[in-house]
């Protein structure tokens, strides 16, 4: 039995060696998800007939014998399905997404052979504005679902690809999560000019084994993020094309339900992190990504993130950068961690400060 994100991503990124009982699965959230399909004409960006499936955390009183979970307007997502491909793909994902407390708004047009990420984009961002505007109605079954604030992003393969073309098109997505995706500058130039001068936190995850949206193609959105405030790339050695689906594997070492899993841990917690602010979620997915010979992993902070763990004080920032905290100064290793023992004399607060940046502030007991 797993009874932590912690605990959980521990056992998955270890059986990416070990193998492992097919039933492994990430941690659900504490809300039950349910899901509508909705179909409406956009007058407000003229893109036609929208279709999508809207996903909603609901209080777990709705299911009988339940004890009541109190739910608050939650933080929207919007996810772009992959070339051909269908919203009903990525159920699993999305309603992952939800039962941690995230409106979900999956994208189900441009699955045609003539579908592209620059419509897939366009008709994400009506969608986003249109559930965004059924919260405020009253007389909507979305009624005061989303949260003020920023909006996240993910996408596989093309829709991986749109993550960039709909920051380029939306300011309120902030964070964004391409999964696997088609990133090439020679048809999306604009979008990587505003990648270059965008602000918000990305997570690029790719595969050793995808031949599709090869990791060349993935490390370049990461390479061209450079003004973000956080980005993290992740290469996974027994990952192919088809990650975030739960169909055949690409290596007998990671199964479907694993590959499955681990993308749903990690866009859970990252989005937790950067959309409900939950930054001690970070140390659950940097704590085990540690096995370089299963994966690759590359962090790049300009906001340090910190954590206290068993009275010790994790950092990741940028690759050498220098760090002030506990009144001294210290540098980053090559990938932007920074681990120190909290000097006994300490207590009060801590933050961590980069350049003109500064971490979070963490009370110490």
């Amino acid at each position: 039995m797993i009874h932590s994100p912690a605990s959980f991503l521990w056992l998955i990124l270890s059986l990416l060696v070990w193998g492992s009982p097919a039933e492994a699965q990430a941690e659900t959230g504490p809300f039950k998800a349910k899901w509508r399909d909705v179909h409406f004409e956009d007058s407000e960006f003229g893109r036609g007939k929208i279709i999508g499936r809207i996903y909603v955390p609901t209080m777990q009183t709705e299911i009988k014998g339940s004890p009541a979970t109190e739910i608050k307007p939650s933080p929207l997502i919007g996810f772009m399905h992959g070339w051909r491909a269908k919203y009903q793909y990525y159920d699993s994902l999305a309603l992952h997404l939800a039962s941690w407390g995230f409106v979900v708004a999956s994208i189900g047009t441009q699955t045609g052979q003539n579908g592209n990420i620059w419509d897939e984009a366009k008709d994400t961002k009506s969608l986003m504005h249109w559930v965004a505007k059924q919260s405020k109605n009253p007389e909507s079954w979305l009624n005061g679902k989303v949260a003020e604030g920023d909006w996240g992003a993910s996408g596989h393969s093309m829709g991986g690809g749109a993550c960039i073309e709909l920051i380029k098109l939306e300011p309120k997505v902030q964070v964004i999560a391409p999964l696997q995706p088609w990133l090439n500058p020679k048809w999306s130039k604009a979008a990587f000019k505003a990648l270059e001068k965008w602000a918000g936190s990305a997570w690029f995850v790719a595969g050793k084994l995808d031949n599709t949206c090869p990791t060349e193609m993935v490390r370049n959105g990461f390479d061209t993020a450079k003004s973000t405030s956080r980005r993290f790339f992740t290469e996974f050695r027994y990952l192919g094309h088809l990650g975030p689906i739960n169909g055949p594997p690409s290596h007998p070492k990671l199964s479907s339900a694993q590959k499955l899993s681990i993308h749903q841990q990690i866009l859970s917690q990252f989005f937790r992190a950067e959309l409900l602010g939950q930054e001690d979620q970070y140390q659950f997915l940097f704590g085990p990504l540690a096995n370089e010979a299963e994966l690759v992993q590359i962090n790049s902070c300009r906001v340090p993130i910190i954590w206290v763990e068993k009275n010790t004080l994790h950092v990741v920032a940028k690759a050498k950068e220098t760090l002030k905290v506990f009144g001294e100064t210290h540098t980053a290793d090559a990938l932007g961690k920074l681990i120190l023992p909290i000097p006994a004399a300490h207590s009060g607060s801590i933050q961590v400060t980069a350049g003109k940046s500064k971490s979070r502030i963490i009370t110490l007991p």
